[in-house]
């Protein structure tokens, strides 16, 4: 989670990554979830959230053996920038 800025130049500690993700274009976007989903197994796509006065980026994953949990999000520490969101992948195709 963190406080919206002009999002111009990615911080050094990545504590900004949200507002750096929500300035992309779509093809920019579009690319970096391809990125994603070529590293981490299972990703399928990447956006920008706001919570309140805070935002952050949310990934969308799908864990083989996890198809009847329901939709979850688990924000990680406090200015990281990043919650990571379990999909159940039966209801994603639905």
């Amino acid at each position: 989670m963190q406080k919206p800025d002009p999002g111009d130049l990615l911080r050094r500690n990545g504590s900004n990554a949200a507002s750096v993700f929500q300035k992309m274009s779509a093809n920019t976007r579009e690319l970096v979830n391809g990125y994603l989903a070529r590293i981490v197994k299972g990703v399928s796509d990447a956006e920008t959230k706001i919570l309140g006065s805070q935002e952050t980026v949310e990934f969308r994953q799908a864990v083989k053996g996890h198809v009847h949990m329901p939709a979850m999000s688990f924000p990680v520490p406090k200015n990281s920038g990043i919650a990571i969101e379990y999909v159940d992948p039966v209801a994603s195709y639905s």
